[in-house]
This record gives C-alpha cells, structure tokens and sequence, in this order.
C-alpha cells in the first residue's frame, strides 16, 4: 500500500474517532460539554489534532451533521419536508 494511502486511511480513522468522541460527549453533556481537549482526551488523541482538522467548533459541528446527513440519505429531507408542511398548513 503506498504511504499517501495508509496516510489518508489513518487521517480517516482519526476524524471518525473525534466525530465520534464529540457525538457520545453532545449526548451525555450537551455543545458544552464537547470541548476540544475532552474531545482529544476521548478519542485518544491531540486537542491540537481537533482544531486541526476541523478549525472550530462550528466547523465540528458542520462535520457532524454531514456525517449524519449522509448516514441518513434523502429520508431525512423527505420528513422534514412533511413534517414542516403538515405544521405549517394553517386552514381549516
């Protein structure tokens, strides 16, 4: 396997553990609770690795959406569709 490639899957493989790390700290804390060193410290690894990779945390934050954005495919636009138009038909 060339270098640029066992590279790029470790680069992976330690976004996927801080995206992980804030997910399970959002869950049991709150956007408060995810901090950069509790996410390093979780995951294993730098705080310097976090804001590195993602700048800040809205920029965290925006990575995890994507990530479950993608998990979730188009269903989710699909409800959210329905379920902002059902609330929103004001007749009757």
């Amino acid at each position: 396997m060339p270098t640029t490639s066992r590279q790029a899957e470790r680069s992976h493989r330690s976004s996927e553990a801080l995206l992980d790390a804030a997910a399970e700290l959002i869950s049991e804390g709150g956007l408060g609770s995810m901090t950069f060193a509790a996410i390093g410290d979780r995951a294993g690894y730098s705080r310097g690795l976090v804001t590195a990779r993602f700048g800040s945390k809205a920029g965290l934050v925006g990575a995890l959406v994507r990530r479950v954005w993608g998990d979730c495919g188009g269903r989710v636009r699909c409800r959210w569709h329905t379920a902002s138009t059902a609330s929103t038909n004001w007749s009757g």
